[in-house]
């Protein structure tokens, strides 16, 4: 590797945020014979370390000659075999056994994830990158901590049930048994090249600990149930915006009235008028606290690597059809958890069993997580499982008083001391560093002071009083049926999920149980989705009771269909908390993806197969375009549009609502045009309307939020979908009408919306044409697209890049990609775009279950590859699947698991 790769790389991972390097040492894999495309760019011959020494860091163990696998504390040997698409089976005597090896295979293949994670959560990444990890080190270990500032993984620790302790430390086992071989190196074990980056440091990996595994478990709980980022950002809008302008941008109604429990037939809630006035209120009161509100935001959003959830772009789906909907009358389920897509993929699969041939009580398939111990998503021998976000509000943002001197909080007219702890960071190859880390007792961590003031910024959240998670997780990979699947479920605290369940049995139910908040405050006047008053009026008092959680058990309809939507139709006027239930959800999903579940499976009739769960699946029908492109197509015509925002009108005009890519092939520069007319209209057509809708938002909203701070970019993909169905599809829902149309910069011109639609089209035309010919960019330049509609195809800039971790510090020399792929904003088959149309997030894995009677069947699709070392078979494999796809059967029978193998292994008790 040249000496200008090198100084490429140190600078993009020195300069956080900075673009990653035109040289792309990427993995070249060749496709089958159905496409022309290759995934992937330059092919290396070989790893080279950065400080110029050799990486043979993926070596894998199966490449290697007369390996002897041991273990400490096994019981008997376990039998490793793993398959043709890189899918790891373990025959095992006993639990603690499959789970030991599950340790070590996990760390064989995805150690330097599981590392960083654990380094990352704990405030220990700056012990391997250096002073670059102090930022993040500083928030995590505040964050992942008690109210009283004590580690919070140890608490997960201390709290965890007997038997999963005893299994967490047969899992702390196996990976230490790699380290060891690792170590010695033997075996095979070895560092994969992503250790051999310039700025890791690789002389210090610690043995594993279970509290390292709870950290894993935060990590987790994070990503899906902490949103103070949203609340913080929800507080400065109310503080500044006028109180109808903050309803219309930033409330929490709906798009649609698809809401999972009327679908199955359960009935539904009447909306209420909302209360306006109680909003003025609320601002008056969030007024004086902007500041430390921006503050808050502003800190949190510095932080490489941490959810997002103003940016995240919702879209898992899981549904289940009882023995009514389907042809085989047996029950089907269907799951594809949009989170992240990464490489190495956030999943691994593998199979556990010690029932077979053992004395155990697992058996039992599907994903699991590297760092943690069982399988999170699939099914054992009688039932099977899948998740989504639930988007229950487990977090509450609180705005403190502070006393005169800046250290104590006023509750309840009382000062009530800050508790301050110093803690140490270990640096790599500096001196350590000492931080003052602050605490709200009653609360949690500081995340803002504003001395001026006196106000703070404090957040609470349901994992600081502990979680019981794995110990769901562990029952639930021995559940025999649903009503034992649900009792694992009722030890759910933090995870924040829609679990959609289905057994041999042909019984189906969802289960999304939570810790939740019992808030009997809440109203429009203290309403939890903004920031509470911290005086001692807004506290939580202790859990809403399991009786006032929503569930379902074999609906009348025949399905449970959830995609991180509203559970009822409580907040279709915008305030969830006047209902006669408690308050649920913060901010669901907008419904388009629920509602085309509905109209799928209700198109399906009673005919349903596994075949038909796939296509669902795989669905590229936008429900949004379809809603408010008549509306737009409309306020054109009215008015005299340029040629090139002429040219979005005709795309639009001609468009059947899909988001095919347009394109054969999976490679962005090579993939060639798709003669067929049909789909180059409906690419066309996508690509126009995802063009707009940025352009429709920023000339709406983006005038109003820059005058108050903030931007359009403020408001999510989600937040955008919701604004403009409302704005252009059901206006009269809109306290604010048609007046935030108006360009407040023009003084003395009131522009009107078909104005406003008219500007947009041309801006959104113009990019198009122009693409990547940006004002600031280089010059000439020859557009990506060009003036010719017919080139505008969808696929030629969505694209997706498998992320690796480095992409977090702006390096994107270690992703996989970029891949075309269709989907977009709101389908089924969702790939939200950013303004440059590319997507990070999307299926993670899809699975389809098919139940007989007397077992399961089930296919699997996952981004990536199982294994992260470079030179493994299993690097990427499985990527050209999943992007045309293509379902694999997920091996379970063990006469089918040894005839599929591809190797075998076997791990011995260590002497």
């Amino acid at each position: 590797m040249n000496r200008r790769i090198i100084g490429c790389l140190s600078f993009c991972f020195i300069a956080l945020g900075a673009l990653g390097c035109d040289d792309d040492p990427k993995k070249k894999v060749e496709t089958d014979t159905t496409t022309d495309a290759t995934i992937g760019q330059d092919v290396v011959a070989e790893v080279v370390e950065l400080d110029g020494t050799e990486a043979d860091a993926e070596l894998t163990e199966d490449l290697v000659e007369g390996v002897d696998l041991r273990i400490p504390g096994l019981s008997a040997s376990v039998k490793m075999e793993t398959d043709t698409l890189g899918v790891v089976h373990l025959t095992c005597q006993t639990d603690d056994d499959c789970i030991a090896a599950q340790g070590y295979v996990h760390a064989q293949q995805r150690f330097f994830t599981m590392d960083l994670a654990r380094r990352q959560t704990t405030g220990r990444l700056s012990t391997v990158i250096g002073e670059l990890g102090l930022k993040s080190d500083k928030y995590y270990r505040q964050l992942m901590s008690t109210r009283d500032g004590e580690p919070l993984e140890e608490k997960l620790w201390n709290d965890s049930s007997p038997s999963t302790k005893q299994l967490v430390l047969a899992y702390t086992r196996g990976v230490n048994a790699w380290l060891a071989d690792m170590r010695a190196n033997r075996n095979g074990a070895a560092l994969t090249r992503e250790y051999f980056f310039l700025l890791i440091d690789r002389e210090v990996i610690p043995d594993w600990e279970p509290t390292d595994t709870m950290a894993l478990a935060l990590n987790m709980f994070a990503m899906l149930s902490l949103d103070d980022d949203l609340d913080t950002l929800r507080g400065e809008a109310a503080a500044t915006l006028s109180a109808e302008a903050n309803w219309d941008l930033f409330g929490l109604s709906p798009a649609t009235s698809a809401a999972i429990l009327p679908a199955s037939g359960i009935g539904t809630q009447r909306p209420e008028l909302f209360d306006i006035e109680g909003l003025r209120d609320v601002q008056k009161r969030l007024a004086p606290a902007r500041t430390a509100l921006a503050m808050a935001r502003q800190w949190v959003d510095s932080i490489p690597g941490r959810p997002s959830h103003q940016q995240h772009q919702l879209g898992s789906n899981n549904w289940a059809l009882s023995t009514s909907r389907t042809s085989t009358g047996h029950a089907l389920l269907a799951n594809d958890p949009h989170l992240g897509l990464s490489n190495p993929a956030i999943w691994f699969f593998m199979e556990l069993d010690s029932k077979t041939n053992g004395t155990g009580s697992l058996h039992v398939v599907g994903a699991s997580i590297p760092a943690a111990p069982f399988i999170l998503l699939g099914h054992n021998e009688t039932i099977a499982w899948g998740e989504t976000v639930a988007n229950y509000d487990l977090t509450d943002v609180y705005i403190e008083q502070l006393n005169d001197t800046n250290d104590a909080v006023i509750v309840n007219g009382a000062e009530i001391p800050i508790l301050t702890k110093e803690h140490t960071f270990q640096v790599s190859k500096k001196p350590s560093v000492v931080e003052t880390l602050e605490w709200v007792p009653a609360h949690g961590p500081v995340l803002s002071k504003d001395l001026v003031n006196h106000t703070a910024v404090t957040v609470r959240w349901v994992a600081f009083d502990g979680c019981s998670d794995i110990d769901a997780f562990q029952e639930l990979n021995t559940a025999a049926n649903v009503d034992e699947a649900i009792v694992a479920f009722s030890k759910i605290q933090c995870v924040n999920q829609n679990f959609v369940v289905a057994d041999t049995s042909d019984n189906i139910a969802w289960a999304p149980h939570i810790h939740l908040p019992q808030r009997p405050w809440a109203s429009s006047t203290v309403a939890p989705w903004l920031p509470l008053p911290g005086d001692g009026t807004a506290e939580w008092s202790g859990w809403v009771a399991d009786a006032d959680l929503p569930s379902m058990l074999n609906p009348p309809n025949g399905f449970i269909g959830t995609a991180n939507h509203a559970f009822d139709n409580s907040a279709m006027d915008g305030d969830p908390t006047n209902e006669t239930h408690p308050y649920w959800q913060n901010g669901a999903a907008a419904g388009y993806r629920g509602q085309r579940l509905v109209d799928l499976v209700e198109a399906g009739g009673n005919a349903h197969t596994p075949q038909t769960m796939m296509d669902m699946q795989h669905d590229k029908y936008s429900l949004w375009g379809e809603t408010i492109v008549p509306p737009i197509l409309a306020a054109a015509g009215s008015q005299t549009l340029t040629a090139n925002g002429q040219k979005i009108a005709d795309a639009l005009q001609a468009w059947d609502y899909e988001c095919p890519t347009g394109l054969i092939g999976v490679d962005p520069k090579t993939a060639t045009l798709d003669p067929d007319p049909a789909v180059a209209a409906s690419s066309i057509g996508c690509l126009a309307f995802h063009a707009l809708t940025f352009a429709l938002k920023d000339a709406a909203y983006d005038d109003e939020l820059q005058a108050v701070g903030l931007s359009s970019d403020n408001l999510s993909g989600t937040q955008t979908m919701v604004v403009l169905t409302h704005a252009l599809a059901t206006p009269q829902v809109l306290l604010t009408g048609d007046t935030l149309w108006d360009d407040v910069d023009t003084a003395g011109t009131v522009e009107t919306k078909d104005e406003l639609i008219a500007a947009a089209m041309d801006v959104a035309g113009t990019q198009l044409a122009e693409l990547p010919c940006l004002p600031d960019g280089p010059s000439p330049c020859t557009p990506l697209l060009g003036a010719d509609t017919n080139e505008w195809r969808w696929g030629r800039v969505h694209t997706v890049s498998l992320a690796s971790i480095f992409q977090n510090f702006g390096l994107a020399a270690y992703n996989n990609g970029p891949f075309i792929s269709g989907g977009g904003a709101g389908t089924l088959d969702v790939a939200h775009p950013g303004r440059d149309f590319t997507f990070g997030h999307g299926p993670s894995l899809r699975m389809v279950n098919e139940f007989t009677g007397t077992g399961i069947n089930s296919w699997f699709q996952l981004p990536g590859g199982q294994n992260l070392a470079y030179d493994s078979p299993h690097w990427g494999d499985l990527m050209l699947l999943w992007l045309s796809r293509t379902p694999s059967k997920l091996l379970f029978d063990r006469a089918e698991v040894t005839a599929g193998a591809e190797s075998t292994d076997t791990f011995n008790p260590a002497p």
